[in-house]
């Protein structure tokens, strides 16, 4: 480390170089000034101050890197968009069928679009029942939820909302 006076204490977490391996001091002094290095993933051997050459060799970095959404073509991008929203479809399906598969005011069962999901008391309810929430919970959060809920469908449910606000 030649330049760089080590002041490492003796402390209990341990970093360590993603390329050579060598143990990372967990703060430095460099001219006479005090340097943090706990965010630091290379040593100073492979990594000078000031030379941001931080990028990784390692394949299985590189592979991790690659597979980020940012890097995705639009293509497939809209694939995994429209893979996600057919899957918030199908849980609200199953669920619609759990609660009857109609109005329970009207009977309408036509547009599943036009089914929502009413909580009994307000007050209970912990998530809204949405597409983008049933798809990102668990069916056992889901089936939770919905034992405290009606199916109703969209008029019937504004009206229900009117008469309690008056």
């Amino acid at each position: 480390m030649g330049k760089y006076k080590n002041l490492n204490r003796s402390s209990k977490k341990v970093w360590k170089c993603r390329k050579c391996n060598n143990e990372i001091p967990l703060w430095t002094m460099v001219n006479g000034k005090r340097k943090n290095f706990q965010n630091r993933k290379f040593c100073l051997e492979c990594s000078p101050l000031g030379c941001h050459n931080t990028n990784s060799n390692n394949p299985d970095a590189i592979s991790k890197r690659t597979s980020n959404y940012k890097n995705w073509t639009k293509q497939v991008r809209r694939k995994h968009i429209e893979k996600i929203a057919q899957k918030g479809k199908e849980k609200k399906q199953k669920a619609v069928d759990l609660l009857g598969g109609a109005c329970k005011i009207c009977g309408y069962n036509k547009c599943l679009a036009a089914l929502c999901f009413h909580h009994r008391n307000p007050a209970l309810k912990e998530m809204p029942l949405t597409v983008a929430t049933l798809r990102a919970y668990s069916w056992e959060i889901i089936e939770a939820e919905l034992a405290k809920c009606d199916l109703l469908c969209v008029r019937c449910h504004a009206e229900w909302h009117d008469k309690m606000g008056r």
